[in-house]
């Protein structure tokens, strides 16, 4: 069994912490004596483990096991234990947040490279890792799309869609569509090992926002009107969407708002593939935004009832 992705660490409070990752396939995830079975979406398989039992205000190192096996961190790491940093009292009024938006991946092609730059994000995590642990930040704060936008990744022309065209003729060359083919860019983007090392060890908290579905999302009702005829996007909403709520949406969630998500309650108590469940909701949400008079307007609905809580 293989960790793809991850761990990335998210909610943190006072006495738990939640830890997301990506595996080859199904199996049972342990992290500082805490489990959790993978779901699977769309073929791909993920787990969400709720770390309990912690104390306010300490920071602990913590192992990734799948099936008992240690997969993280990984061998020979140049980089610091991942550690887990606790909220309280002491360190309230000692907040440190570093804030990030839409990146690219690092990229080995030197001509792509000066052509793209550096990337903030890799460079803060690189300086980071020589760093005592209380200096580092409190919270990572992504105010956008963590990831390559839709439209391509400079690491995988045209999103890493090239030879689908038999499969499925009427998806665009330059864009990505599919569910697979959003993971995919998470995979490119949340792999830079110094961003993976830092994602795991960062508290992390992301909003949705139109990047996670297209650039020039809902700019103007002739926009909506012409988009809306392309024969790919409603499976572009969907898979935008229910790729959100896999890779972003459920770490945002404290306990309490996880044991309350009737879509979360409703993928834990399924058995095989949720993405006929989560495509359905997307669908759900992507038929309310397409009856809304005014197109830059977002909701904020309540997980609780069913359906996404997309911030704007």
């Amino acid at each position: 069994m293989t960790l793809l992705l991850g761990p990335v660490l998210r909610h943190v409070d006072e006495t738990s912490a939640l830890v997301w990752v990506q595996t080859s396939g199904p199996c049972r995830v342990s992290v500082l004596g805490c489990d959790a079975e993978t779901f699977e979406v769309a073929g791909h398989h993920f787990a969400l483990v709720q770390v309990t039992g912690l104390t306010p205000d300490t920071r602990t190192a913590y192992e990734v096991h799948l099936d008992g096996e240690r997969v993280w961190p990984l061998p020979h790491s140049p980089f610091p234990p991942s550690l887990i940093t606790t909220r309280g009292a002491d360190s309230e009024a000692h907040q440190r947040i570093v804030f990030g938006s839409c990146r690219y991946v690092k990229l080995a092609d030197p001509k792509q490279a000066r052509r793209y730059g550096l990337d903030a994000l890799d460079v803060y995590a690189g300086r980071m890792a020589g760093l005592p642990p209380e200096t580092w930040p409190t919270t990572l704060c992504c105010c956008s799309a963590t990831r390559s936008t839709p439209t391509s990744s400079p690491r995988r022309p045209g999103g890493g869609i090239a030879g689908r065209r038999e499969q499925h003729p009427d998806w665009p060359d330059d864009e990505i569509v599919g569910f697979d083919e959003y993971s995919g860019l998470y995979r490119d983007t949340w792999s830079d090992p110094e961003v993976r090392w830092m994602l795991s060890t960062v508290p992390t908290a992301m909003i949705f926002d139109d990047h996670d579905v297209r650039d020039d999302w809902n700019t103007s009702g002739a926009w909506r009107e012409q988009i809306a005829r392309k024969p790919w996007w409603s499976e572009r909403i969907r898979s935008g969407l229910a790729s959100y709520w896999v890779h972003q949406h459920l770490g945002n969630l404290s306990p309490a708002e996880l044991a309350a998500d009737r879509t979360w309650q409703e993928v834990q108590a399924a058995d095989g593939d949720v993405w006929p469940l989560l495509s359905q909701r997307a669908a759900r949400w992507g038929r309310r935004d397409r009856h809304r008079r005014r197109p830059r307007q977002r909701t904020n609905a309540s997980p609780s009832a069913g359906s996404w809580a997309v911030p704007g």
